[in-house]
């Protein structure tokens, strides 16, 4: 009950966020009716657009107002300040639009349009500048506002989360014990309107505290940089180490690395950025000292290595838009570490005016946005497997019944991507494909709708038999899990994670790798479809003997990372000893 009169304090100490604010919460409503006016029918449309639409340019309005009020209350006193003050709000104005105008682009429809690459890079650009805002002039103790900022979100959150779970209480008291209300119908409007308007009057009306320092979460701060400088730096630091064990690891056995190592790295060095921005003022002989001295010229080799498994995907399936944000932001996060070791000051505004310029040129790019530049890569890709099959021939497909099954695969893949993501009303052979018959009379195959391979289980028909001549011995070897594979008496054999050793005699082994099966497995199904038993074999000789192991049966769990412990194989080796041996 306390919880709750807190928040009936904070509404009445809503109205100071109408009068500092009054176009932001104006845009905190009207992104709210847009939503209420989708819910209450998915097909309505406003403008020729669909509600969403303009719910999110709105969400982008109440950012991008907000941290226009908050800059001109710092050069209120300047003698410029009416230029300013027009300067301003025509930029503000001229944003919307272009925002409004990017995202009618897209062409999206319904809940789509929220969750697509620009409305989120767009949500996320406008809502760096709200912390730039009024410390623009002035970075004096920004990184103390930055977490003051982020403390109040929270609590505006906790406020507007604890009240729709109160008001769902007696919505659903309402629906089962009076019939009032359908609570399955009304709990997606109090949604709209407790994380819309009323989580926005709460924000707006603590900023006073945050910007004049006047917190009540001393103690809060206090545990917060403690979390920073005492766990998150030590643990950053600790795992920089586990990367560049795993670097030398690849440089050792001359491994490529894998795709995987893009997020493994990028997303903690973000976070690592993050912290180095919050723990720069200490000064004094502690971890985060050290921390602060040592993790920005330790991340660029990491981000080299990165960059190295990002082309090594990109070469071979081309760019997308999550590739290029993941290319734009390791620059950035580069960007910082350079910053780090180059400036002496705490002068970090940069940090995140240079994070919104980022993002704003990947959206508003033109020919270097992430829309062009993926859609330039992955046709270049399409048109090169036309061109190699002879099928692009004065801008038109000619249909063909000579693609490889990778090549189908691929071919569908691009076509699905593009035609999903980008604007392909200008390109014949992607705009009419549409449908399964369009991709049959374009391209000449009907495409698999199945998707990319990932059933990698294999079981070879024993009813043919197997081929023993030139062999004196046969053995079968079953392994499911990690205990010891059962096999043929007279044949050793162990098993360590993904990998199973045959002991052919005291001298001579061979060892399995069920990962490096699992990809040949997917490889042939890709190229081949079916899989004959040969594909699977491996043959060679030893000091001793030479062998032959046909691969009976695979049970895989998983289609990518590492072999799961209860992955299965099963074997048939064969055994020839060598004369005078």
């Amino acid at each position: 009950m306390k919880l709750l009169r807190l928040i009936a304090q904070e509404l009445k100490q809503g109205k100071e966020a109408f009068r500092r604010f009054p176009l932001s919460m104006a845009f905190a409503v009207v992104a709210a009716i847009f939503q209420c006016i989708w819910l209450h029918r998915n097909e309505a449309t406003v403008f020729n657009a669909s509600p969403l639409l303009f719910s999110a340019v709105a969400v982008i309005g109440f950012f991008v107002t907000t941290a226009s009020y908050l800059y001109l209350e710092t050069v209120r006193e300047k003698e410029n300040f009416h230029s300013l003050l027009i300067g301003t709000w025509i930029w503000t104005f001229l944003f919307l639009v272009v925002s409004d105008y990017r995202l009618v682009a897209m062409g999206k429809e319904g809940v789509e349009i929220y969750f697509s690459m620009p409305t989120l890079t767009l949500f996320a650009a406008s809502g760096l500048m709200v912390f730039c805002g009024e410390k623009i002039h002035d970075e004096r103790r920004f990184p103390a506002y930055v977490l003051v900022l982020l403390i109040e979100i929270f609590v505006s959150y906790l406020y507007a989360f604890v009240l729709f779970a109160a008001m769902c209480l007696l919505l659903v008291g309402a629906d089962v014990l009076l019939g009032v209300v359908d609570f399955s119908t009304a709990v997606m409007y109090l949604a709209t309107i407790c994380f819309m308007p009323f989580m926005a009057a709460i924000f707006l009306s603590r900023l006073s505290a945050a910007e004049g320092g006047r917190t009540p979460y001393g103690t809060g701060i206090h545990v917060i940089n403690n979390l920073f400088n005492n766990i998150l730096a030590p643990v950053l630091g600790l795992y920089v180490l586990l990367l560049y064990l795993y670097m030398a690891k690849i440089l050792f056995l001359h491994e490529l690395p894998t795709t995987s190592v893009v997020n493994l790295i990028l997303w903690p060095m973000a976070l690592a950025v993050f912290v180095l921005f919050m723990v720069d003022h200490n000064r004094d002989r502690t971890g985060a000292y050290y921390f602060r001295k040592a993790m920005p010229p330790a991340a660029l080799p990491l981000l080299g290595l990165m960059y190295y498994a990002w082309f090594l995907r990109v070469h071979q399936y081309g760019l997308t838009e999550n590739r290029y944000m993941i290319f734009a932001l390791g620059l950035w996060v580069a960007f910082a570490m350079v910053h780090f070791i180059v400036q002496k000051r705490e002068l970090h505004m940069i940090l995140p005016m240079t994070l919104v310029a980022v993002l704003l040129v990947s959206v508003f790019g033109g020919p270097i946005g992430a829309d062009s530049v993926a859609f330039r890569s992955q046709k270049k890709r399409l048109d090169r497997i036309l061109v190699a099959n002879h099928m692009l021939k004065g801008g038109e497909v000619v249909p063909s019944g000579n693609l490889s099954v990778k090549e189908k695969r691929e071919i569908q893949e691009i076509v699905d991507y593009l035609t999903r993501h980008h604007d392909v009303s200008h390109v014949a052979y992607l705009r009419d494909a549409n449908s399964s018959e369009a991709m049959e009379r374009i391209y000449g195959f009907t495409p698999d709708n199945a998707g990319p391979v990932t059933d990698l289980n294999y079981a070879m028909d024993m009813g043919e038999g197997v081929d023993i001549s030139g062999y004196d011995k046969a053995y079968f070897i079953d392994t499911y899990g990690v205990g010891e594979p059962e096999a043929t008496s007279g044949l050793k054999t162990e098993r360590i994670r993904g990998s199973v050793t045959v002991h052919l005699n005291d001298e001579d082994s061979v060892n399995v790798d069920l990962k490096a099966v699992r990809e040949k497995i997917r490889i042939l199904r890709q190229t081949k479809g079916e899989i004959e038993p040969e594909d699977l074999t491996m043959e060679g000789e030893r000091n001793r003997c030479a062998y032959k192991i046909y691969i009976t049966g695979t049970v895989f769990f998983s289609a990518q990372g590492e072999v799961d412990p209860d992955a299965g194989i099963s074997l048939c080796v064969l055994v020839r000893e060598k004369e005078g041996k």
